[in-house]
């Protein structure tokens, strides 16, 4: 079975999806993507950098039946309606509790579909912003009523 690669971004001159390996080169301010490539006839393998825009550089947050889900992925999800994937978005929150039923397909992406954020649907970054704030408080008092008994 072959794992999805754990980044992805658009190609700097063709607007193209790549996935690989995620590097920065902060003298330069250059972004890429790293991709292995066997050499026919050897057992020798090549890495070849993409170079790639780096407001699109997205990371694998999970993968399940309906596909892989990457940093600004739009997905719908059962009681909160659609959400894009983030560092901390509901989906994060579901997986973290065992709860993957509740994650849907995904609609398509905040790159590809820029008018997909303007969609009065969609709840973005503020709600899982106080989400994960008040989850991550109430986790603190949890965890610090625990050492303090």
């Amino acid at each position: 079975m072959n794992l999805p690669s754990p980044y992805r971004a658009k190609r700097k001159y063709s607007n193209e999806w790549v996935y690989g390996f995620y590097a920065c080169k902060t003298i330069m301010n250059k972004h890429f993507i790293l991709q292995e490539e066997m050499q026919p006839y050897c057992r020798d393998t090549i890495l070849n950098e993409i170079e790639v825009l780096p407001e699109t550089v997205g990371q694998l947050r999970h993968v399940n039946k309906h596909g892989s889900y990457y940093d600004g992925d739009v997905y719908y999800h059962a009681g909160f309606g659609f959400e894009t994937v983030s560092e901390i978005c509901e989906l994060q929150f579901a997986l973290a509790s065992g709860n993957d039923y509740d994650i849907g397909e995904i609609k398509g992406n905040v790159h590809d579909n820029p008018d997909i954020v303007n969609n009065s649907e969609i709840s973005f970054s503020e709600s899982s912003k106080v989400l994960y704030k008040a989850a991550s408080q109430k986790f603190v008092r949890k965890f610090l009523n625990v050492f303090n008994k």
